[in-house]
């Protein structure tokens, strides 16, 4: 006997009750119309349909794509912001006419985590060195040909019926890759995990739809005639899609109530973990998800989370967006900072300790903050003296108090010269 959804007056059946007579088939058949289907084949599509997983994805890829994007240039050792360049604009503004740089970043992101690549083509002003746009192209858009050379690989990037192009035609965001040009996301390393929660919410939207009316078996005395079976399929599909609860059964057969099976049992109790597992695939803990996470986990989040997906992204647009002459010496970085408030409130901290203890420069502590050097003093350290600054090129002591300096190799001391300043007080002069 098959397995049923209805609601009428009913016994509780036993094991021993449910015995398979040569009609069951048939009359699965007819009522089901052959609809046993294989397992769910997991699509970018569909698994967007589960709520933690499409949850998880837009949080990353927004987070992400809100992030500034800032431009660095390494002169004489030091290092300076770039501000007028075009790529900035196109990176932080404007991607091309018809797609914002927000937009641009939150799809990239998105075809990373899925599907393991994003694609952004980069649009050049002919026999110039200058970048005109930046196109973002759907990862489903992609193909690949390869020379299949182990070693010495040749791979060209397909769109469409646009033809074929080289990789340093494009940003490429790559995981899970044996080539660096072909990535893994999401949705092939979890196929399995992710068509189990597909079959639970089709489970779960069924039983929606037929109104939560009980499962149980038809059970026929006799053989059913073709009418006879026509009919019984009208009564059914009446029964769920006017959502009754109710059909009357005819010519002796019987309706027996089971109860749930294990298969629907394991659905239900694996919901909750299968939800679980997808927030520790996307690495991000469940405080966050549901906005009660502190600041100590957000920012082990970002650390841990964020920052690899960045340094793969700043990667990327180093190798792209970099013309040969400007790579070792102007660089991209995305800003974090207004991210971290908590922690760059810390690392201010930080800094302050190593300063006043000795351990760092001021214009050590300014490199690691991508900032100017400060002319004459930004490479003084702060003796743990009171009012006593050490030059570590001159190996020299200045003492505030006294404003003497003192070589420390020669161990004598030497009046500095007062310069007065508008406060009527001294300034420090260069101790090159």
């Amino acid at each position: 006997m098959g397995i049923f959804n209805f609601s009428f007056n009913k016994r509780e059946a036993s094991n021993s009750d449910l015995v398979i007579d040569k009609t069951e088939k048939e009359l699965r058949d007819v009522l089901l119309g052959n609809s046993v289907k294989p397992e769910i084949v997991v699509t970018r599509d569909n698994v967007m349909q589960i709520p933690t997983l499409a949850s998880g994805v837009n949080m990353i890829s927004r987070l992400i794509a809100s992030l500034p994007i800032k431009m660095y240039e390494i002169v004489d050792g030091e290092v300076n912001e770039i501000t007028d360049d075009n790529r900035l604009k196109l990176l932080n503004l404007q991607a091309e006419k018809t797609m914002s740089a927000y937009h641009m970043k939150e799809s990239l992101i998105k075809d990373y985590l899925l599907d393991g690549n994003g694609f952004v083509y980069i649009k050049k002003k002919p026999n110039r060195n200058v970048i005109k746009s930046l196109h973002y192209v759907d990862r489903s858009q992609i193909g690949f040909l390869s020379n299949f050379n182990p070693i010495e690989k040749d791979i060209k990037i397909t769109v469409g019926t646009c033809g074929s192009y080289e990789v340093y035609d494009f940003i490429n965001l790559c995981q899970n890759s044996k080539d660096g040009i072909q990535g893994k996301g999401l949705i092939a390393n979890n196929s399995e995990l992710l068509s189990t929660m597909l079959t639970s919410m089709k489970r779960e939207k069924s039983i929606s739809y037929s109104g939560g009316v009980n499962r149980g078996v038809l059970k026929s005395p006799k053989p059913l005639s073709e009418e006879a079976m026509r009919a019984l399929k009208s009564a059914w599909e009446e029964l769920y899609s006017d959502n009754n609860n109710a059909m009357i059964l005819a010519n002796g057969m019987d309706f027996v109530t089971v109860s749930q099976s294990s298969k629907d049992m394991e659905l239900y109790n694996n919901k909750r973990a299968n939800s679980e597992l997808i927030t520790e695939i996307l690495n991000i803990p469940k405080s966050i998800m549901d906005g009660t996470a502190s600041d100590e986990v957000f920012n082990n989040f970002v650390k841990t989370t964020i920052n690899p997906i960045l340094s793969q992204l700043e990667i990327a647009l180093n190798n792209s967006l970099l013309f040969e002459s400007e790579k070792g010496k102007i660089f991209f970085d995305i800003d974090t900072d207004e991210l971290l408030k908590s922690d760059l409130e810390k690392r201010m901290k930080s800094y302050e300790i190593a300063l006043s203890n000795g351990i760092l420069s001021i214009d050590e502590v300014r490199k690691k903050e991508n900032l100017k050097r400060i002319p004459n003093i930004g490479g003084l350290v702060k003796l743990s003296l009171a009012d006593t600054l050490y030059n570590p090129d001159t190996n020299t002591v200045f003492n505030i108090n006294s404003s003497t300096e003192t070589n420390l190799d020669e161990t004598e001391e030497t009046p500095i010269k007062d310069t007065p300043t508008e406060e009527g007080g001294q300034a420090i002069e260069n101790w090159d």
